[in-house]
């Protein structure tokens, strides 16, 4: 499905270069500082564009109990309605757990509450995240990444977590229709 997503080359340079709010259009892109990569959910075009590679991505409906995007390149999916004492939930072939509470944090000039979420494979029975989302339900997905094990000393350390992508927006995906507006 590449050649559906041609224009993405044309749609990730018009994204990263325009100043405008990109939550009105329904493209979120994502940075990572370190390596200089690039990703973008693209609501509109049904698709997930990382550097030259666009692939085909299913979102949830409107009227769906949950905000998700599930692709080749991501899955995540959050409640719309997240409940405070809800930990975990289950959509399609991954567990979410909270791994930390909202927390509030200074980012983008302003005091946002952001929920820390783990990532499993639902047949993994130790329920070891393999990816992590920092998630505010006002301004949806802000970052994400991965997790590796490292060994230094002698000594494992599982978890650590790699670069992460982190929204070159104020407002990303999944986040409630308000903050949009």
């Amino acid at each position: 499905m590449l050649s559906r997503y041609a224009s993405y080359a044309f749609l990730s340079a018009a994204v990263f270069a325009s100043p405008a709010c990109h939550a009105n259009t329904g493209a979120y892109p994502y940075s990572n500082l370190n390596l200089g990569d690039s990703l973008v959910i693209d609501e509109v075009r049904h698709g997930v564009l990382s550097g030259d590679t666009g692939l085909s991505a299913d979102f949830c409906e409107d009227k769906s109990d949950f905000y998700c995007v599930t692709s080749e390149l991501l899955c995540f999916a959050v409640p719309k309605n997240l409940a405070p004492e809800q930990k975990v939930w289950v959509y399609g072939k991954y567990r979410y757990e909270i791994l930390r509470p909202a927390m509030t944090q200074r980012i983008f000039g302003e005091d946002v509450d952001i929920i820390v979420i783990g990532q499993s494979s639902i047949s993994d029975k130790t329920h070891t995240p393999g990816t992590f989302f920092y998630y505010s339900p006002k301004r949806g997905l802000l970052a994400f990444g991965g997790y590796v094990e490292r060994k230094a000393d002698g000594k494992i350390y599982p978890g650590l977590p790699i670069d992460a992508m982190l929204s070159s927006e104020s407002v990303g995906f999944g986040a409630e229709s308000s903050a949009h507006q």
